[in-house]
């Protein structure tokens, strides 16, 4: 079976898609998701870029569906305990 790779851009971003092109260049828009069929008619979707995210699902959108949710929460898992995403670093300015 081939893989199909997608590349998703994170919905709840979305908003911040224009300043982030303009004032962080170098931020990515996107995550990458490969997604295939197994040989049980199950997709299966993985999130490259963050390891561990992997789901499976019964129709291929919902798979992505189910990948795109698994990677928010995982992110904002992340910044809760206190872990550094350099890539989120100028997400957000704190005014003095």
């Amino acid at each position: 079976m081939a893989a199909i790779t997608r590349f998703a851009s994170l919905r709840a971003l979305a908003p911040f898609a224009r300043l982030r092109h303009r004032r962080w260049p170098g931020y990515p828009s996107s995550m990458r998701i490969e997604v295939e069929q197994e040989d049980d008619q199950r997709w299966i979707a993985e999130v490259l870029d963050l390891p561990g995210v992997i789901v499976y699902g019964e129709t291929r959108e919902r798979a992505v569906a189910k990948a795109e949710a698994l990677a928010l929460r995982v992110i904002a898992d992340r910044l809760d305990h206190g872990e550094s995403i350099p890539e989120l670093d100028d997400l957000f300015v704190v005014s003095a």
